[in-house]
């Protein structure tokens, strides 16, 4: 008789559970995404001075025009990055006193420039009308439910400039959608967002066009073979992604350089030779 009721409590009880499944459904899982960082286009007087064309020194100046969709506020300034072929000859990534120019050596005949937007190093007090020293704000740019400004990696599409006459000319940055943020949602948590995100945790940044080393195989693919490959939930908690520069030479423990170029082209990396910690410190260099 007792082995009865215990059977019909066990009845009872997944009678009610199954009820309460069919009318909340089961447990919401985590949802997945990828999405490019989206800004406003930015329009930019540009003015190439050449110092002395027989050594090839030149002056790149940028100012961003009254007309401009996109307006930079007392917190924010340009960077510049300038490469010729493979390889970076200059850059303007901030100083404790804003530059709006880049000076450069180049023998080529055209070189490739990519801007981006981050904040100064130390921004401009704004005294507002009742004379009070105020700092601005920025607007959040990220769904996020904690964002912090370093996990903006946005940048404007790179420009060609031909390397021929001191000359100006009006150009229009336009967003680089080629990269793009991996990140999840937590639907289960009582705020749905990510858990919450402090700083870039649960996030990844990813260029479509650029060259990733998987650390834990040695495999070398572009982004977007990664995203092919490998579903977001997998290559942001199961796989290790770090940029490649092709521009950059890499040490074996053998004490031998090579080139990212060349490791790009043997498409995968023999994890013993190297000591993995310098691919780590390569992956906040310039963008290429």
């Amino acid at each position: 008789m007792k082995s009865f009721k215990y059977f019909f409590l066990a009845l009872l009880l997944l009678f009610v559970f199954s009820k309460s499944d069919a009318q909340f459904g089961s447990a919401p899982r985590n949802e997945f995404y990828v999405t490019p960082f989206n800004q406003i286009d930015l329009e930019i007087d540009l003015y190439l001075v050449i110092e002395d064309q027989a050594q090839g020194f030149y002056s790149l100046a940028w100012e961003v025009t009254k007309s401009s969709p996109r307006k930079l506020g007392p917190m924010a300034e340009l960077h510049c990055f300038v490469w010729e072929g493979d390889s970076l000859i200059e850059e303007y990534s901030g100083l404790s006193t804003p530059m709006t120019y880049c000076s450069f050596q180049s023998n080529s005949k055209k070189v490739k420039v990519i801007f981006e937007v981050r904040n100064k190093l130390f921004p401009e007090p704004v005294k507002s009308p009742e004379r009070r020293v105020t700092i601005p704000l920025q607007p959040v740019q990220s769904p996020h439910l904690l964002y912090i400004e370093a996990c903006d990696k946005s940048e404007y599409r790179p420009i060609s400039l031909t390397l021929r006459k001191t000359m100006a000319m009006r150009k229009t940055l336009v967003n680089n959608d080629r990269i793009v943020q991996l990140d999840y949602v937590n639907k289960g948590a009582m705020i749905p967002d990510e858990m919450p995100h402090l700083g870039c945790n649960y996030q990844m940044v990813l260029c479509l066009d650029r060259y990733y080393i998987n650390l834990k195989t040695g495999r070398i693919l572009p982004g977007r073979r990664w995203l092919a490959r490998k579903s977001v939930r997998n290559i942001l908690r199961k796989t290790e992604l770090v940029l490649l520069h092709p521009s950059i030479s890499y040490t074996t423990n053998a004490n031998l350089k090579i080139s990212g170029h060349r490791l790009v082209k043997k498409a995968r990396l023999k994890m013993e030779d190297f000591d993995l910690n310098q691919f780590y410190s390569s992956y906040m260099k310039a963008p290429y």
